[in-house]
C-alpha cells in the first residue's frame, strides 16, 4: 500500500510477512530458570515488533508515478486492507520436568530439549521448532523465541520435548495463550509422557520367582519385557524392594542380602508405571549342621526298597 506511515510494518503480502516473521532472529535472550530441574521454571521470551516502513517520500514519488492510472492504486489498495497484520509475540510456559532422581533409578540423563509451537488449523502450521542443549546440574536455560500471529491473541499448541542425544525420552504438549501485549503468567507443562524406547510395554516378568539367599549373599534380578505377549528387546526399568531399610536393589537389579532372618519384596516397574512386577526374597542363614528326623537304623537285601529312609534336615546355629 503506498502512503502508508513510518512504523507500521512493511508491505509485503501475508506469506511473505510471515517468511519474514519466522526469519526474524532475536539476540537479546532472557534466562529461563528450572529450579533445579525438577520443579518449576518459566521462559520469558522477548517481544519483537515489526520493522518499519520506507520513508514517505518514496511513497509520494510512487504515487506521482500512478497519476491517471487510479483504478490501479484502488485495486493495490482494497488488495492490502484485506490481508490481516502479522505481529511477533513472545510465549510463556512453564516446564515441569523430571526429577534427577528418578532419572537416575531408569539409568537416564536429559542432555537436550526441543520445543515446538503449533497453531492448530487446518491443517496444523508449525510456527518454530527449535532444540536447545541443557548441560548437566545447569539451572537455566537461554532461549530466544518469537512466533508470528494473525490477530492481537491466539491460543497454540506448545510441546516440549526431553531428550537424551537424539533419542525422545519424555513430553508434555497443552494449549498456551499468546499475545502482542506483555506475556501473561507462564504456562505449566508436565513433561512426564514417557515416548522413549519401550513405551509400548505393557508387561514385565522378574526371575528368578522366590529366591531363598544366605545371610550377606548377592543376586542379579533378571527381566523379560512384552508388548501385546511379543517380546521386547529395548527398553527400561527402575528396580526397588518393598522396604529399602532392610535391603536395597540397585540399578542393576542387584540385591544384597541382609545378616537377618526376613523377606522383602524386589520390584521392577517401566517408566511412567504402566508395567510393573515383582517377587519375593528371603533371606536365611548358612547352616552348621545335619540332623537326622526320621528313618534311622533302617536295614534289608539288597535291590529292595526301603520305605522309611533317613531324612536329613540342615540347621543353623
Amino acid at each position: 500500500m503506498l502512503g502508508r506511515e513510518a512504523g507500521h510494518p512493511p508491505d509485503y503480502g501475508f506469506r511473505e510477512a510471515v517468511r519474514a516473521a519466522r526469519g526474524t532472529r532475536v539476540h537479546d535472550a532472557q534466562r529461563y530458570r528450572l529450579d533445579g530441574r525438577s520443579g518449576r521454571g518459566s521462559i520469558r521470551l522477548p517481544f519483537v515488533r515489526s520493522a518499519g516502513a520506507a520513508p514517505i517520500h518514496r511513497a509520494v514519488r510512487a504515487l506521482r508515478a500512478l497519476v491517471g492510472v487510479g483504478f490501479i492504486l484502488i485495486v493495490a489498495t482494497c488488495r492490502d486492507g484485506m490481508e490481516p497484520q502479522v505481529h511477533l509475540a513472545p510465549i510463556a510456559v512453564a516446564p515441569i520436568m523430571p526429577s534427577d532422581a528418578m532419572l537416575a533409578s531408569f539409568g537416564l540423563a536429559i542432555d537436550r530439549v526441543r520445543f515446538v509451537v503449533v497453531r492448530p488449523s487446518a491443517p496444523p502450521d508449525t510456527l518454530a521448532d527449535t532444540t536447545v542443549a541443557l548441560p548437566p546440574d545447569s539451572a537455566t536455560l537461554d532461549l530466544a523465541l518469537a512466533v508470528p500471529l494473525i490477530s492481537a491473541a491466539e491460543t497454540l499448541e506448545v510441546s516440549i520435548i526431553a531428550l537424551s542425544g537424539t533419542i525422545e525420552l519424555f513430553e508434555g504438549t497443552a494449549p498456551v495463550e499468546v499475545t502482542t501485549s506483555a506475556p501473561t503468567a507462564p504456562t505449566e507443562i508436565p513433561v512426564t509422557n514417557y515416548i522413549g524406547p519401550g513405551a509400548g510395554v505393557d508387561s514385565i516378568v522378574v526371575a528368578p520367582a522366590g529366591p531363598f539367599l544366605f545371610f550377606n549373599d548377592s543376586l542379579r534380578f533378571q527381566v523379560e519385557a512384552y508388548q501385546a505377549g511379543v517380546p521386547v528387546t529395548q527398553f527400561y526399568v527402575s528396580w526397588t524392594t518393598s522396604d529399602t531399610t532392610i535391603a536395597k536393589v540397585n540399578g542393576e537389579g542387584l540385591l544384597r542380602a541382609p545378616a537377618q532372618r526376613t523377606s522383602v519384596r524386589v520390584i521392577a516397574h517401566t517408566p511412567g508405571g504402566a508395567a510393573s512386577d515383582s517377587t519375593t526374597a528371603t533371606f536365611v542363614p548358612v547352616p552348621s549342621q545335619m540332623l537326622i528326623i526320621a528313618g534311622g537304623g533302617q536295614t534289608g537285601p539288597a535291590g529292595h526298597r526301603i520305605f522309611s529312609t533317613n531324612l536329613y534336615a540342615a540347621a543353623s546355629s
